[in-house]
């Protein structure tokens, strides 16, 4: 089915959803065609949008759409299949009024905030090979109790529980690791690890997408030069911090996050991102909410990515949010 097919079918469902649950009457609307993360129309001065693929990344999409198409919107209204709890999350983190509903049959049903699920620490076996993940030269970072080891944010190492003991396992995913303990699993660990942050070292320091290995997790490797310099966004220091969603594939591209002080001393919430993600606002109120509520969030980009969509989005931002385009 083409696109333009699946976005009618979808308009026509969203229509009567609307009908059925809300009484509103959209047979007159017309979808955007250039919005592709499902339907979107206005109707009596306010935004409608049915979203239909990836809704746990679709407000940022949304809040662009409004900002292009309908920047003086009563309100926006937006349904989603799956995923409501946490749209409806970092929706609530902005200034416009934003109507986040669940479809459930023919329902349109109001969407409740979802909490954070509560911290996970990594096991006390997994912390043990900490040690080694540093004898071989990579940083040591933890998220939501997965123990790794990173070059210039960069992944090469990670622990695994096994049958018997955690192991840790050296690759750059999990397909590298699965190889590379086939053909060198004879090699002692930490000498494992030295070989892979030598040959992965040399490319993180250069110019980022000139190389596949510095084309991965880029986002990571853009925070990581702006932790050696934090003057670059007016912070005194940074370091590595947890983002509010674990990273589901170290091939996806998504934000992440430092905390530390601004030069005057307040905490700060940095979130970096590396491309034009219209996500990355929403992931940053998130991450503030889940770090400190209480401060300032700046999301940093490369110089070439601050658009001015993301700038728009930002404004919006209870609280504030500030967006620093860097040379990096």
């Amino acid at each position: 089915m083409e696109a333009g097919q699946r976005q009618q079918l979808n308009a026509a469902k969203f229509r009567a959803l609307l009908k059925s649950s809300l009484s509103v009457d959209a047979s007159s609307c017309e979808p955007d065609p250039n919005f592709n993360r499902g339907v979107a129309f206005a109707l009596n001065g306010s935004a409608w949008i049915y979203v239909t693929n990836d809704a746990a990344r679709a407000l940022g999409a949304c809040l662009a759409w409004v900002e292009s198409r309908l920047p003086d919107a009563r309100e926006v209204n937006i349904v989603v299949d799956s995923d409501a709890g946490i749209v409806a999350r970092r929706a609530r983190q902005f200034s416009r009024r934003i109507n986040v509903r669940l479809v459930d049959g023919m329902d349109l049903l109001e969407a409740i905030p979802s909490e954070f699920p509560a911290p996970i620490e990594a096991k006390g076996s997994h912390l043990a090979l900490r040690e080694l993940i540093e004898d071989g030269g990579a940083q040591v970072v933890i998220e939501h109790g997965v123990v790794v080891g990173e070059v210039h944010g960069l992944e090469v190492c990670r622990v695994l529980d096994t049958d018997s003991e955690p192991r840790l396992e050296v690759g750059v995913g999990a397909h590298d690791r699965e190889a590379f303990t086939l053909l060198h699993g004879h090699l002692p660990t930490v000498d494992a690890v030295r070989q892979h942050v030598n040959a992965v070292q040399p490319h993180r320091q250069t110019a980022i997408g000139t190389h596949p290995l510095n084309r991965l997790a880029a986002s990571r490797l853009v925070r990581d030069r702006v932790i050696a310099n934090p003057a670059l966004i007016g912070a005194s220091d940074l370091v590595v911090a947890e983002p509010p969603v674990p990273r589901i594939s170290l091939k996806d591209e998504v934000p992440c996050v430092a905390k530390g002080k601004t030069a005057t001393g307040k905490s700060l919430v940095a979130v970096f991102a590396y491309g034009i993600d219209l996500e990355t606002v929403p992931f940053a109120v998130d991450a503030r909410s889940w770090i400190d509520p209480t401060a300032e969030l700046v999301v940093v980009v490369p110089e070439r990515d601050r658009h001015s969509l993301l700038v728009k989005i930002a404004a919006s931002v209870l609280g504030g949010c500030s967006v620093i385009g860097v040379a990096v």
